[in-house]
């Protein structure tokens, strides 16, 4: 059945009304030639143009004044897809006039590069299958840049490019004086594409149906007439639909006309010429009267099934299956006469699943306001929706449709263009395909990279395994990928058929789900109409059916071959006798439609009938069977639920899950607070249904008919019933999909979420090793994710990026790192949303650095789909045709994170090494850190790009400390990356750990940036003591809150606003570049800045840890550098020398940092470093020579108090400043 989701209204009858492929667009024409350009989402107006009679003047408004509202209004939303577009200045309508004699409006459509991938990668599934890969639209470069709205007028063609506003017409001059009537487009131009190798032509043509019977074929680049068609019959053109042709490097193109005849074309099969017009292929005589729709549907799926019809619809009501290249019926396929009192106004394809399996994918509108949907393969009608009930109808007394439209890409949704307005219907139910991937003998397989040495063609790898069902049919379909040419872009392989093994046939038919056992050994499938399942096992030549019976859902256990079965009583018994007085009453209740039911059809409909009686009272009930190679047995028989509660639905696993409806109050059936789903419920909001998770219960036999005997006993709380449920190979995540987003729970010690995704609509789940592929109507993405068992690693999502998607053209140009949100890296806690920005405390590299990993988005497959998971190194789909689909996994920096994921940190490593740009290296070692902690970073440091930086710091996290140390002193040299053999020697390194340490056999380059960033830009990076890297992106001195003492700020300038002698400006001038330099941490490039903040957090490790001789060598290592330091740091080196003993040493660092330095801005660091030293006579010259004195000068001098001198400079801001920065000082000190 078919829902209201949005309704634009309109003054007059609407004729015509078409979907933008990617854009929320909506274009409908109205029969006074009104056209209107809306956001279906938002139900804002983009566009408006009135055209109309031959002497007026038309004008194209848009209107600027609702586009740019939100400018004055902070309430209000405004249409995200219309910004972009609107131009001029606001609140001034844009005159963009054709001029006059444009005359009356036949035809609206859009076109641009998303409408020619959304047109060539249909007709390419239809005819050539899923074997090859479907062009790219990026080859039509002529529409590179352009939103064009292409408006066939009586008088003229005009084309308005909705991005640029601007304006072209084709004239009927060019049409050789003939009215245009209708348009089509065609991309692919054969070998006739002049100095091209592409089978795309680089300038599309408008394929334009006149009024005397032919058709014009206008270039779009000079818009020039280049061919003519001319067919015998000289009626006007009613429609235009073109379509691929098998085998054949050009499309074809099929005419209707007003006198019903249907006229075929290869038009670029010839050179284009215009002075002799090229005759039809094939035509003849299909109505009797006007022909309103052709389409190219398919009436039998499979994997090597490529069955396809060209469906015409006349005004005479009937509908014909013909063949696509003769135009003769099709064998089997009758003329289908449709109901006599509704007369059949428009259709349209809407391919939402199997129709070999009963699913209705053609849609039809009728003047009563009817629609309703035929399958193609048998002629079965059903009435989906009733308009009457529906729409406001206005001054009209009944709703009548004009026009249907399905989305090219999502099938779910269909326009009805009405004689008041535009109405957007919804599906209630995308059915789901009855498909079921077999499981990989080993998880680790998933990405495993295709083997060295295979030849172009060749299959590559074991492929995909899975099974479907299709009509009364049940195989088993083996699909593997040729392997690419070397050195070729990325794209979607070649898929071949490397096996089609019939499993069972005769079965009930009709929607089935297909379910596979944790090994792949045994496949049931549930026919839900029939409430009828079996079950089948896999032997060593054939399938063979173990058991069959009577249920709606079954559920296997996740890793033995165990499997329950949920047996209801069957409440539709009246369903077949309803079914029966419609067909002899017409689909429309008028009578007529149908032909007579069989002999065979009545005597199951009677059987299912008696079946319902028999069943009526019985409670439903779940039994639980073990699975054996040629029987099964029974171990319990009956799963005892609480009161109040009727199961509807199981979900398989470790535990079981049982949906269930209660029948009691909603307060008892509310979902506690530490749901993991309760999130997503709104305040108030009780779900329909509950989920509650059982154990399986013990061995064999140990069943009985008490529920909770046998240890077949209640797990958890209950949960908001999910749309989805899936679990890891490893069984210790489960990812449980919702409306608006997806939970991800771990499994141990507890079952307790860890993450949330806010990822709404999904429709599949599939895992590989703590990688989770989601499949929304629009998208799929992809999510690393952590159990927290690393250490330091916290529990959560790692990555989450986007693999493919509607919103963006096939093979896009790499965007700059700022606008890829694809990419979060963070630690998502319990119920926290992990899609933002930021980065673990953990991690060496800032967020933005690993964006370099993902791939380009790909162009996902339009329609409904079910993801098999990654095979060989490809992620497998099933299209809505039941064809195998092969989406390329191969970018070298997604592989590396699959790798990380499945633990194969070798695979990662040798990749990575051979394929991987180093200066990616670090990124990927964050990620290694990110997902295991420890255990990753020890893997991280093998990997050969890595920068001295990102090195020191997995040292660190590691507790490695003289690798650590030895990298610090690298950097504080002036080094980036590890240096040569004997091109640079570690002294301090050695001097701590009593051996010769020497540099690595990496490259390596001397840091000469000056104020430049790192190659990953870690000079932005904070390291906390004993944490490393934290990421936060801190300055190194913020601002100050009161009371506490701000030890990068000079104190007379915090006084008084600073002084402005040349000295102390040139001073401060030059500390503040190098402050740039070194990314806020002073110093002469952003290496030595990096070592410093590293060895200081090396210094802290090794204190803590109480090895006082190594911390004494990092501080001798730190101290010539001193003066890069920030007075944070600073502080921080002072007080943990004084912990060490080096108190000697503290002078000589009082004379790095005082000296040659702003004394003004140095003179609290230089009263610490007096003052922990312990030498009186230094405290007293310090305090003196910043215009301080102590009192008394040898008593007690670290709690000295300072006061002014009243001859010094600097006595009036001290005395201001004693009070609030001194008793702060020293509570540091």
């Amino acid at each position: 059945m078919l829902k209201l989701k949005a309704f634009h209204p309109a003054s007059d009858k609407v004729r015509q009304a078409e979907f933008h492929p990617t854009q929320p667009w909506v274009v409908s024409a109205t029969k006074s030639h009104h056209v209107c350009v809306w956001d279906w989402v938002t139900q804002q107006t983009i566009l408006e143009v009135q055209l109309g009679g031959m002497g007026e003047v038309r004008e194209l408004v848009q209107d600027v004044d609702i586009t740019r509202l939100h400018a004055r209004d902070g309430s209000f939303a405004p249409n995200p897809s219309a910004l972009a577009l609107v131009g001029g200045r606001p609140g001034a309508a844009t005159g963009l006039g054709f001029g006059s004699g444009s005359g009356p409006l036949r035809d609206a459509r859009f076109l641009d590069l998303d409408v020619a991938q959304a047109q060539m990668t249909r007709q390419h599934l239809m005819v050539q299958g899923s074997g090859t890969t479907p062009p790219c639209a990026s080859g039509v470069t002529s529409l590179a840049g352009q939103r064009l709205l292409v408006l066939v007028c009586e008088n003229k063609v005009l084309l308005h490019d909705l991005a640029s506003q601007r304006n072209t017409e084709v004239s009927k001059a060019v049409l050789e004086g003939k009215s245009p009537t209708c348009v089509a487009f065609l991309f692919l131009g054969g070998v006739t594409a002049p100095g091209r190798s592409s089978l795309l032509m680089a300038s599309p043509l408008l394929a334009l149906g006149c009024v005397d019977g032919g058709v014009r074929l206008v270039r779009l680049s000079n818009l020039q007439l280049i061919s003519k068609l001319t067919p015998s019959a000289k009626s006007p053109v009613s429609c235009l639909f073109s379509h691929g042709v098998r085998g054949s490097p050009w499309e074809a193109l099929v005419s209707g006309h007003v006198n019903g005849t249907l006229a075929a074309w290869e038009p670029l099969s010839k050179p284009p010429s215009v002075a002799v017009g090229l005759p039809p292929r094939v035509e003849g005589k299909a109505h009797d009267k006007e022909v309103v729709g052709v389409l190219l549907v398919a009436v039998k799926e499979g994997a090597d099934e490529n069955t396809r019809v060209l469906v015409s619809t006349g005004l005479d009501n009937r509908m014909h299956a013909l063949d696509p290249v003769t135009l003769k019926e099709c064998l089997g396929l009758a003329k289908m006469k449709l109901d006599p009192k509704a007369q059949a106004t428009c259709t349209a394809h809407c391919p939402r699943g199997f129709s070999a399996s009963g699913v209705n994918t053609l849609v039809i509108g009728t003047d009563l306001g009817v629609l309703f949907t035929i399958n193609p393969a048998t002629g079965v009608m059903r009435i989906v929706c009733n308009l009457a009930d529906m729409i406001p109808v206005g001054t009209k007394k009944n709703p009548k449709v004009y026009g249907v439209c399905c989305h090219p890409l999502l099938p779910q949704y269909i326009l009805a263009a009405t004689n008041t307005g535009t109405a957007l219907l919804a599906v209630e139910v995308l059915p789901t395909l009855a498909v079921a991937p077999l499981p990989l003998n080993s998880p680790q397989h998933a990405h495993t990279p295709p083997p060295d040495g295979t030849s172009f063609g060749e299959a590559v790898g074991s492929g995909a395994t899975y099974v479907v069902a299709v009509g009364d049919a049940l195989r088993c379909v083996t699909a593997a990928a040729l392997a690419q040419q070397a050195n070729t872009p990325l794209h979607n392989p070649r898929v071949q058929i490397m096996g089609d093994l019939l499993l069972a046939k005769g079965q009930p038919g009709g929607r089935a789900v297909v379910c596979a056992s944790h090994d792949g050994s045994y496949v049931s499938v549930v026919w839900a109409a029939a409430r009828t399942y079996a079950v089948f096992a896999q032997g060593a030549a054939a399938w063979t059916e173990l058991c069959s019976g009577g249920g709606s859902s079954v559920a296997w256990h996740g890793s033995e071959p165990r499997f329950a079965v949920l047996e209801e009583a069957f409440s539709g018994g009246a369903a077949p006798v309803a079914a029966r007085k419609e067909a002899k009453k017409g689909i429309l209740g008028f009578g007529g439609g149908s032909s007579k039911a069989s002999k065979a059809e009545r005597e199951a409909e009677e059987a299912a009938r008696l079946a319902a009686l028999h069943n009526v009272g019985r409670p439903a009930s779940i039994k639980i069977y073990q699975a054996a190679p040629h029987a099964v047995s029974l171990l319990l028989q009956n799963l005892t639920l609480p009161p109040g509660t009727t199961p509807v639905a199981l979900t398989g696993g470790p535990l079981l899950g049982v949906s269930c409806a209660r029948a009691s109050s909603p307060s008892s059936s509310s979902p506690s607070p530490s749901s993991p789903a309760s999130c997503d419920l709104v305040s108030g909001e009780v779900p329909p249904n509950m989920l509650q998770f059982y154990s399986w219960g013990g061995e064999s036999g140990s069943g009985g008919s008490g529920g909770g005997s046998g240890g077949y006993s209640r797990v958890g709380e209950e949960l908001p019933e999910p749309t989805l449920v899936s679990w890891d190979p490893s069984l210790s995540f489960a990812a449980l999909a919702y409306s608006s987003q997806v939970v991800v729970c771990s499994t141990a010690p507890t079952f307790q979420p860890i993450a949330t995704l806010p990822i709404s609509s999904a429709s599949c789940l599939q895992w590989a090793m703590r990688q989770l592929y989601i499949l929304t109507p629009t998208h799929i993405y992809t999510a690393l994710l952590t159990s927290g068992g690393g250490g330091d690693a916290a529990p959560g999502v790692v990555l989450q990026a986007t693999l493919a998607s509607f919103d963006v053209p096939p093979h896009p140009p790499p965007p700059a790192p700022a606008a890829r949100s694809a990419f979060a890296l963070s630690a998502a806690g319990a119920g926290a949303a992990a899609a933002g920005g930021g980065m673990s405390s953990s991690s060496p590299v800032p967020a933005d650095a690993a964006h370099s990993l993902l791939p380009p988005v790909q162009y996902r497959p339009p329609g409904p789909l079910v993801l098999l998971g990654p095979r060989d190194g490809n992620l497998w789909v099933v299209n809505a045709t039941a064809q195998p689909v092969a989406l390329q996994l191969g970018h070298v920096g997604l592989r590396c994170c699959s790798l990380v994921a499945s633990h194969e940190y070798l695979g990662a490593r040798t990749l990575a090494t051979a394929s991987l740009p180093f200066h990616l290296h670090d990124a990927l070692a964050g990620l290694m850190w990110g997902m295991d902690g420890v255990r990753g970073a020890t893997a991280a440091l093998l990997l050969p790009g890595l920068s001295l930086a990102v090195e020191a710091a997995l040292q660190l996290s590691c507790r490695r400390w003289q690798g650590a140390m030895e990298a610090c002193e690298a950097l504080l040299a002036g080094l980036t990356h590890r240096p040569l053999p004997n091109h640079f020697v570690a002294t301090a390194t050695a001097a701590a750990f009593g051996s010769q340490a020497s540099g690595s056999s990496y490259s390596y380059r001397y840091d000469t940036s000056g104020g430049g960033g790192g190659p990953m830009g870690l000079q932005d990076i904070v390291v906390s003591p004993g944490t490393g890297f934290s990421g936060r992106g801190e300055p190194a001195s913020g601002p100050v809150p009161h009371g506490q003492l701000d030890w990068g700020q000079p104190l007379r300038q915090s006084a008084v606003g600073g002084l402005t002698s040349p000295a102390l400006l040139s001073v401060r001038a030059a500390r503040a570049q190098s402050a740039a330099g070194s990314g806020g941490g002073g110093g002469s490039g952003p290496s030595k800045g990096v070592g410093l903040r590293l060895s200081l957090s090396l210094l802290s490790q090794v204190t803590a840890a109480g090895q006082v001789d190594v911390a004494v060598q990092v501080a001798h290592m730190v101290m010539p550098h001193a003066a890069d330091l920030s007075a944070a740091q600073l502080a921080q080196l002072c007080e943990v020398m004084s912990g060490c003993g080096m108190k000697k040493e503290l002078p000589q660092l009082l004379q790095v940092t005082v000296p040659g330095a702003d004394s003004m801005g140095r003179e609290v660091e230089g009263i610490l470093a007096a003052l922990l030293s312990g030498h009186t006579a230094i405290s007293s010259d310090v305090l003196a020579q910043d215009g301080c004195r102590s009192s008394p000068p040898c008593t007690h001098p670290p709690t000295a108090s300072v006061a002014p001198d009243p001859f010094s400079q600097s006595g009036k801001a001290t005395c201001v400043l004693r009070e609030r920065r001194s008793p702060a000082a020293m509570r540091h000190i």
